[in-house]
């Protein structure tokens, strides 16, 4: 449901302002953006657990030696309405860095729901273009006139 190009975006732009080490996991487990690259792909067993308890769950140095592709940090569920789409992890001692991971899994959220909304927008744009370009061209017929009304959501009625 996560794109990992919109989610490589977040990441980076977060990192950039807060200057902690950020991931965003799918919602398989599996990272698919970082502040460090090279884990980009890789299953993170933290996540798992996230994704199977929709709760926090924070990993100290000596507990990430236990887990697959995990380091010591706070992991949280990205949620979109009541959904579970994915986990946002904030690398670091659980000390030091969970307060501030709290924030940007919620940071996190806005930027997807952002993104959601903005493509939709831009796809919304599109249909209307296409629309007015067959009506131009003579190529819509009354009921797919009516259909794509429906579809994007517009009503046009003559004077």
């Amino acid at each position: 449901m996560i794109d990992g190009v919109v989610a490589q975006a977040i990441v980076d732009d977060i990192a950039e302002r807060l200057g902690v080490p950020v991931n965003v996991m799918d919602d398989q487990g599996v990272i698919i953006a970082s502040s460090d690259r090279s884990r980009v792909g890789s299953l993170h067993e933290g996540a798992l657990r996230v994704l199977r308890t929709g709760r926090l769950f924070a990993v100290t140095s000596e507990e990430a030696h236990a887990l697959r592709g995990t380091l010591a940090g706070v992991n949280l569920p990205l949620q979109l309405g009541d959904e579970v789409v994915g986990v946002v992890g904030v690398s670091g001692e659980p000390s030091i860095v969970g307060e501030i991971a709290q924030a940007i899994a919620r940071m996190a959220e806005l930027m997807v729901i952002q993104q959601a909304f903005l493509g939709e927008a831009g796809w919304h744009h599109r249909v209307r273009l296409q629309m007015v370009e067959d009506l131009r061209a003579g190529l819509l017929t009354e009921a797919g006139w009516r259909q794509r009304q429906q579809l994007v959501g517009c009503r046009v009625e003559p004077p």
